[in-house]
């Protein structure tokens, strides 16, 4: 690709004229480079395009009106093409906020064709393309203005090499019938990121030691630290570290002394927010107990880790029959709900059970299983 078909978008102007020409087209691969080491929400630093015999490179720094990119985000009408794509719903959610619809990630049409379970961009530019990509820019300032030489190579190259990766993906799951799976993924991710809850009781590993009152106050630390970081814009863990909730959690401390004693050397800083933690353990000692919330499960035991396996092994077999990857039908969450289902536990059917996966996989196993016990 020429530099001339390179576009440096720094303006309102130019992105509503430049966006105009991808509202007609099939598909737009897409890619941000954001910074985050020091907040709770993404900067975005760069948003590429590729598509119309073209590269787009938007400069959020600049960009004062980005009606035109949340109007494409949302278009029913052109695909929007990434790879491994989470982080860039997170930057798009906070930033814009936006509806976006034809999420269509290469990862997961990958996996679901195929190539393997969360395959890097590189290796599939690689197997697909023969190309080989510099990764060096990957942690630079993409803040900085100007951008780097080697900086902007990089950008363009993750939106050039993803347009054609994206046309094989595409016709192959055409043709297998699974460009619709790949929506389905796309559409769940983006629902996901608009519902991005922190829960303590699966991100933290340890949580399940805790008894229902102080996995109650552990909980409620979790949301005054949430509405810490959003309000400040500061990063969970720098506004007070798991370790010192799970401490705090356990002890139930009722005074500023006791309180200060168990945060550990990077969250001295919270006792500026000592009364705010004081007050949600309190919270949760009055809690009444039939308010508590039930345990979190322990690890699994020898006799569940085997009925797991036994789980595992028949969609092992079925994802092989398909040339899926195994990994992308459930996940280690869904196998425990499995084997609680299988002990006879009621548990509410997640949303992704549904879909291409119920009548492959969910019903199917749910046969299997009940025929064997």
């Amino acid at each position: 690709m020429n530099k001339s078909d390179i576009v440096w978008v720094g303006d309102s102007d130019v992105l509503e004229r430049t966006l105009a020409s991808y509202q007609s087209i099939q598909a737009v691969a897409l890619d941000t480079e954001f910074v985050r080491e020091r907040t709770y929400y993404p900067k975005p630093a760069l948003v590429q395009l590729a598509g119309a015999e073209k590269i787009s490179l938007i400069d959020p720094v600049a960009v004062s009106d980005t009606a035109a990119l949340a109007q494409l985000l949302g278009s029913e009408h052109t695909l929007k093409v990434v790879h491994s794509g989470s982080e860039d719903l997170e930057v798009f959610q906070s930033w814009l906020g936006c509806s976006i619809k034809g999420w269509f990630d290469t990862q997961v049409a990958a996996a679901l064709l195929g190539y393997g379970y969360a395959i890097g961009y590189r290796n599939i530019v690689q197997t697909f393309l023969s190309e080989e990509l510099d990764k060096g820019e990957t942690r630079s300032d993409w803040l900085q203005r100007p951008l780097s030489d080697s900086q902007l190579q990089y950008a363009v190259a993750d939106v050039l090499y993803l347009a054609p990766v994206f046309d094989r993906l595409y016709q192959e799951a055409k043709e297998l019938g699974r460009v619709e799976w790949v929506l389905e993924e796309g559409a769940r991710a983006v629902a996901g990121s608009q519902n991005a809850l922190y829960d303590c009781r699966a991100k933290i590993g340890s949580a399940w030691k805790l008894q229902a009152q102080g996995l109650m106050a552990l909980m409620e630390l979790c949301n005054v630290r949430e509405q810490l970081a959003t309000t400040y814009n500061k990063p969970r863990g720098w506004i007070l570290d798991d370790q010192s909730m799970m401490q705090i959690a356990t002890v139930l401390p009722s005074s500023k002394t006791q309180l200060r004693s168990l945060l550990s050397d990077k969250s001295r800083g919270a006792m500026r927010h000592a009364e705010s933690w004081l007050a949600a353990v309190s919270k949760a000692c009055d809690c009444p107990e039939q308010q508590l919330p039930e345990p979190v499960a322990p690890p699994m035991s020898a006799s569940q880790r085997q009925k797991m396996k036994v789980v595992k092994q028949y969609v092992v077999d079925w994802a092989g029959e398909l040339n899926i990857a195994p990994e992308i039908v459930f996940n280690k969450s869904d196998y425990a709900l499995w084997v609680q289902w299988l002990e006879g536990g009621t548990i509410t059917m997640p949303d992704h059970w549904t879909g291409w996966r119920h009548a492959l996989f969910t019903e199917r196993l749910m046969h299997e299983l009940r025929r064997g016990e």
